[in-house]
Order: C-alpha cells, then sequence, then structure tokens
C-alpha cells in the first residue's frame, strides 16, 4: 500500500512542479469511463429501487441545463451558470477520479471532465436501472469508454556528464520550493565534500 501511496504522491507532486496539466478529450472521455464503470460496479449486486435511480437521472439531465431544481431553494446564492451546477453536481467526482492520477489539470479541462462525467453519470443511471429491474443483459454502454492513458513528458536530453556537486544544486532548487532549510543543505554540502576528499 505505501508503494501505491508513494506513487500517487509523487505524480501529485510532479503536476505541481510542471503546472496543471491540459487534458484531451479523449482524456476526459477516457476519465470519465473510469467514474461509470466505479460506479456501475459498486452498485452492480445492490442496485435499489428503480424510482431512486429515475430521480437522479433527472437530477443529472437538469444539472447539465444548468438547472440544480429544488436544491437551488436551499442555497444562499444559487449558481450563475451551467459549469458552476456542474461543479455543484460533479466536482467531487471529478476530484477523487483526478486524485486517482495524481492529476492537476487547467480550467479548460477541468469544465470538458465535469460535462463528460455529467454523461458518465447519467449513463450510470441507465445502465444501474436496468439492474434494479433486474435486467442484466452484457453492459454495451460502458464500451463506448477509451482506457485512459498519461501522454509521457517529452524526454529530456542526457547531459554529457553529472557531478555529485552538480546532483546537489539540482536536488537544492527543488528542495527550496518544500522549504528545506539553509543549515540542511550546508549539512549536505558538508557531507559531499568530505566524501570528495575521502575519494
Amino acid at each position: 500500500r505505501q508503494a501505491a501511496v508513494a506513487t500517487y504522491l509523487e505524480g501529485f507532486w510532479q503536476s505541481l512542479r510542471h503546472g496543471p496539466t491540459k487534458l484531451t478529450h479523449k482524456q476526459c472521455v477516457a476519465l470519465a469511463g473510469e467514474v461509470y464503470r466505479q460506479w456501475v460496479h459498486a452498485f452492480e449486486d445492490q442496485p435499489g429501487s428503480s424510482a431512486l435511480w429515475n430521480r437522479m437521472l433527472e437530477a443529472n439531465e437538469a444539472a447539465q441545463r444548468g438547472d440544480l431544481g429544488p436544491a437551488a431553494k436551499l442555497m444562499i446564492r444559487p449558481p450563475l451558470g451551467v459549469h458552476e451546477v456542474l461543479e455543484g453536481r460533479f466536482g467531487l467526482i471529478v476530484d477523487v477520479v483526478l486524485g486517482q492520477h495524481g492529476l492537476i489539470v487547467d480550467d479548460e479541462s477541468r469544465g470538458n471532465l465535469l460535462v463528460q462525467t455529467g454523461k458518465a453519470m447519467h449513463d450510470v443511471g441507465t445502465t444501474v436501472n436496468r439492474y434494479s429491474e433486474g435486467d442484466y443483459s452484457p453492459d454495451t454502454v460502458g464500451e463506448r469508454f477509451p482506457v485512459f492513458q498519461q501522454r509521457p513528458e517529452p524526454r529530456k536530453p542526457e547531459s554529457a556528464s553529472v557531478t555529485i556537486t552538480g546532483l546537489l544544486d539540482g536536488w537544492w532548487r527543488e528542495a527550496t520550493l518544500s522549504g528545506t532549510s539553509e543549515s540542511t543543505r550546508d549539512s549536505y554540502a558538508r557531507s559531499i565534500r568530505y566524501f570528495r576528499e575521502f575519494l
């Protein structure tokens, strides 16, 4: 489990270092597909009542039109537009799927992902509603989603040689972002100096 968490955190820190990622349309649809598969799997064995899923379908359709329905009356300041309504309804779901990949995305990508997640959640309602009525025929809806693939970062040309003090300087540039103290750097530099003298 520690390895999985370490991998997730490394991806998260890398996203912070490189700035927000811009997702392609296909990547947004693929991430929405992960939402679809997770939700369908969660409710496959115990889908609940058909009435519940019909209400969910109505609420999702309203959100895609920019309407929160009766829930808007409970808010101090109702949402201003479709994007805010989608954020309110699907924002946490989007946060979870992005977190699973350690992704921080730009506003345009998030907006597209919210739209695609809304469509995927509509498909969830349709599929699980079918289960609730006893129809467990093969799921053809889920086949429309591609598999998510992160584009690899462009490879930097390898330098001809790397010195141990060069490694220290590179580490220090990143360490200053996390608040590492100057005394730590001095301690490391002293150890490297002793090591070089020893060699």
